[in-house]
């Protein structure tokens, strides 16, 4: 976001200098409030999906369960701490300090973001995903959504970006949201635990479609071991570290990591043709890098 805002001239519109440090200050609160949305999201995520642990440590829902000695009770208590989150966000977000107009254009976005989020979670969660193709726009609805287009176009909006400046800050932002989220899905079964926070293979024994899911579908020689193995929280761990194996040895992450060249290829080359400011355009490209390339 706090990127974005410097590349639409956030920083130099605010107060007319590019180093008044009161400009952190003034778009502060809606960072913070990405922060507690985002944190919101998690919660209830890790509670749908039955994820026990959340960057090494208990998720919020297993904490509480644990805490109270009641699992439903554990369950109910997350929800409503999500919900909490949620609503201190939208109540944190209203304090940012830039002018009205600005400020609704931003918050109209803040909105969308949160809408496309919650219908992208049903189609992950439906399963109705079935190609490449379908589950890219369920990436970008359920995952782009929140972590990189939306606060993206919220701090394009904060700086009072035009609507030009904020399509290209959307052309940017979307192949970028599908390259973060293969990202994670390539960790979910090649990442190293002790650094992801999470076991291996805890996607394919939720059953949960990804596109690595679909490349190993087309693989006819893991067809009995993906049956096994898919869908299966009780799967043993040779089986599972068998069928990851097995991804690789097939060429589905090699093919998975190609697509996310591609897109975040896509996403620079978006970002060259954008007018926007020099330093903020590097910080972007920067962030490029990072949610591409990253270990966890």
């Amino acid at each position: 976001m706090c990127a974005a805002f410097e590349a639409c001239g956030g920083y130099k519109r605010h107060n007319g200098s590019s180093s008044d440090d009161s400009v952190e200050g003034a778009i502060l609160p809606a960072a913070a409030a990405l922060e507690l949305l985002q944190a919101y999201l998690l919660i209830h995520d890790d509670w749908m999906d039955g994820d026990e642990t959340r960057r090494g440590a208990p998720s919020v829902h297993v904490a509480l369960a644990e805490r109270v000695q009641d699992r439903d009770l554990g369950n109910a208590l997350a929800i409503l701490a999500g919900d909490l989150g949620v609503s201190l966000a939208q109540e944190l977000f209203f304090r940012t300090r830039v002018e009205s107009s600005r400020l609704v254009h931003a918050a109209a976005e803040f909105a969308a973001m949160q809408r496309e989020v919650v219908i992208g979670q049903a189609i992950d969660m439906t399963g109705v995903s079935r190609d490449a193709s379908s589950i890219e726009q369920m990436h970008d609805l359920k995952t782009g959504s929140y972590t990189v287009r939306g606060p993206m176009l919220i701090g394009a909006a904060l700086a009072g970006a035009s609507p030009t400046v904020r399509d290209a800050i959307a052309r940017i932002a979307k192949p970028l949201g599908i390259a973060f989220q293969l990202r994670d899905d390539l960790l979910g079964l090649f990442g190293d635990p002790a650094v992801t926070g999470k076991p291996r293979g805890t996607d394919l024994r939720r059953g949960k479609r990804t596109a690595l899911v679909v490349e190993l579908e087309r693989d006819t020689r893991s067809e009995r071991l993906f049956s096994r193995v898919f869908g299966d929280s009780s799967a043993p761990n040779d089986e599972v570290e068998a069928l990851i194996a097995r991804a690789q040895e097939c060429g589905a992450k090699e093919r998975v990591e190609m697509r996310l060249a591609e897109l975040a290829s896509a996403s620079e080359q978006a970002l060259d043709a954008a007018d926007l400011v020099g330093h903020g355009r590097e910080l972007l490209r920067g962030a490029i890098g990072t949610l591409t390339d990253r270990a966890n």
